[in-house]
């Protein structure tokens, strides 16, 4: 399970960015609101038949989709894992709220990390591997808060979870050791609600 419904305006319109078997695909970003009034722009992967035939920047869409992941290899040897939106859906968006909502099902593939942060707020950080068909998967960093946080603290690799929440844009500042600073910009999963999904053989079912 890996879906999201994003609405909100595109920022940036499409490009062209690659061909798959004679289908072309373009890239495009689109910023949801949120509550507080913290805007999320987020990259959306389509093909050219999902796209409107007049799209460009203002206009309101609605993206129905999944998140996905890639590894971009770098000119300085490392990489860099792409997060983006894949759509499976375009439609006309008039709702008059933007909406950003993720459902998945995956399972911890890298030691979770919990702390507190030097207000006292509990939070912790997970890789969660979402499987495709044909072997593939995506690996979506996920992060938790307060009480989610400290469930997601006990977990371990190879456990199954549930989560609910929003896929988000965060700029933080990187320190290098000869003194300078560089702004860079990440994208991660917000949880509002992580359960931990029993055994298959005992039937699909949660931890309470």
């Amino acid at each position: 399970m890996n879906s999201i419904t994003l609405s909100g305006v595109i920022t940036k319109e499409p490009f062209f960015t690659h061909e798959v078997y004679g289908e072309r695909f373009f890239e495009l970003e689109v910023s949801a609101s949120r509550k507080s009034g913290t805007v999320d722009t987020l990259i959306v992967c389509a093909s050219e038949t999902l796209l409107p035939s007049e799209c460009s920047c203002g206009d309101m869409i609605k993206i129905v989709g999944e998140v996905r992941t890639k590894n971009i290899h770098m000119e300085d040897g490392k990489s860099r894992l792409h997060i983006f939106v894949f759509a499976r859906e375009i439609m006309e968006y008039d709702d008059g709220f933007d909406t950003n909502f993720v459902v998945m099902e995956g399972f911890i593939c890298r030691d979770t990390k919990y702390r507190e942060t030097p207000l006292g707020r509990e939070i912790a950080e997970v890789m969660v591997a979402c499987n495709r068909p044909y072997g593939k998967s995506d690996y979506i960093p996920t992060v938790a808060w307060g009480r989610n946080a400290r469930r997601v603290g006990g977990m371990s690799v190879a456990d199954k979870i549930h989560v609910q929440g929003r896929l988000q844009r965060r700029e933080y500042t990187k320190h290098y050791e000869d003194g300078t600073e560089e702004v860079k910009v990440t994208y991660e999963l917000s949880a509002n609600m992580v359960k931990l999904v029993k055994d298959e053989r005992e039937g699909l079912d949660y931890e309470k």
